[in-house]
């Protein structure tokens, strides 16, 4: 999308079949886990995008080979342990991965990062990896990585639910030869251990406790990347708000760990169809959802946000055109995201009219709302984008979204979907 779109309410939306970007969570891990794998592995469907981009950028810097061959790219795996220095652009999954990876080969170096990753916490994922072992500083500039003499087994309780933080914990056991064990707060999505086993790694999970130990090195694999679920996610808002949307989402991945937003959008009285389900690394299913029914407010509480973490705000903007008043409550995880999502997505909301209370890591919304037509700055974060494109969908006019060419980030025809119902203008 251009950074400056303007967008309106679709008189015919009609039906859309949309071919969704592959995950984001999987591509970064399929790539940096296929780099330090031995021999070749392919990967069909990875996110083609600067975020992704940026642990390819990684992988080569290790000094595996990255090609691509169509819609895989192939990726040769190396055991080579050079000093690395490069830069995770604004990818915060990036950074916390490669962190692990690097402590657990005990490769030194420098993970540089853009101002807006820099400014957010890594302590959660300095601390456990000191744990095990590792030499490592969170630095203004970027990760400081030095050599170290080798990792202890442990069993590390990361104080937030973080699967990033999990991941890079687990990757820093397995690659350093060492049994690994992380007691999670609360459930988080599981893409790394599955993975992980995939190539041929013992882990076990036991209600929030996760176990793994490597009997050798990673074996490659090839990997089908599923469709991404909060991309699914952002169409299915859209469609759920508009009267006689129905869009048809083939592949999305339905790891647990990742629908709990079309879990509330069906509380929320939406009309969501799965259909077709297949079980490889992870599983998926075609998603249909249908404009129509009228929305209910509901509650979500904080053992819902982990597995819906990216959609949060989605949820919000359905609770402005819902009856009744929705609650959720614990998002203090949204504000160390790319932004401070729970105050951006009160601005963005409020800006087209929303009835919207912050109280702490709590938030309120009230509907339903008639929204108006207004202009807004999505700044740099591809969700708060995301969001003003698809509240502009229900106002009562032509809106300007300023910075929409952020949700290439995640999605990059997302556009020509909005132009598919006659949205942009």
């Amino acid at each position: 999308m251009r950074h400056r779109v303007h967008i309106q309410p679709p008189r015919h939306p009609g039906r859309v079949v949309a071919r969704l970007p592959g995950d984001k969570s999987i591509s970064h891990r399929a790539v940096l886990f296929a780099a330090v794998a031995q021999g070749t592995s392919r990967i069909h469907g990875a996110l083609d995008t600067g975020d992704v981009g940026h642990s390819v950028a990684v992988a080569r810097a290790l000094g595996a080979r990255v090609t691509r061959d169509g819609a895989h790219l192939v990726v040769v795996g190396t055991d080579k342990n050079a000093p690395v220095d490069v830069d995770c652009g604004r990818s915060g999954t990036t950074l916390r991965l490669t962190t692990g990876l690097l402590v657990g080969r005990a490769t030194p170096g420098r993970l540089r990062a853009d101002p807006q990753l820099l400014a957010r916490p890594m302590d959660r994922v300095v601390e456990p990896l000191r744990v095990l072992g590792g030499a490592l500083d969170w630095r203004a500039d970027g990760m400081h990585l030095d050599a170290h003499r080798g990792l202890r087994p442990a069993t590390i309780a990361p104080s937030v639910a973080s699967a990033q933080v999990k991941g890079a914990v687990l990757l820093a056991g397995v690659l350093g030869g060492v049994p690994v064990t992380v007691d999670e707060c609360a459930p988080t999505r599981d893409h790394t251990e599955r993975l992980l086993r995939a190539m041929g790694v013992d882990v076990v999970r036991t209600d929030r406790r996760v176990r793994a130990v490597a009997p050798g090195p990673l074996r490659a694999v090839d990997v089908d990347v599923p469709g991404d679920p909060s991309s699914a996610a952002a169409l299915a808002t859209a469609a759920a708000l508009l009267d006689g949307a129905t869009v048809e989402m083939p592949g999305v991945c339905l790891n647990p760990g990742r629908t709990g937003f079309f879990d509330v959008l069906k509380r929320m009285g939406a009309a969501v169809t799965r259909r077709g389900l297949v079980t490889d690394i992870e599983p998926r299913a075609d998603i249909v959802v249908e404009g129509g029914p009228r929305l209910r407010a509901t509650d979500v509480g904080p053992d819902e946000i982990p597995a819906l973490v990216d959609e949060v705000m989605l949820v919000g903007l359905l609770a402005t055109q819902a009856d009744g008043v929705t609650r959720l409550r614990g998002l203090s995880e949204l504000r160390v995201k790319e932004s401070d999502r729970v105050a951006e997505m009160a601005r963005v909301l409020r800006a087209f009219g929303a009835t919207i209370d912050v109280a702490g890591d709590d938030v309120t919304i009230s509907g339903q709302t008639p929204l108006r037509a207004t202009t807004v700055n999505a700044g740099r974060d591809h969700r708060v984008a995301m969001l003003a494109s698809l509240a502009a969908l229900c106002g009562d006019g032509r809106s300007t979204i300023e910075g929409a060419d952020y949700i290439a980030d995640s999605f990059p025809r997302f556009g020509e979907v909005l132009a598919a119902w006659g949205a942009l203008c």
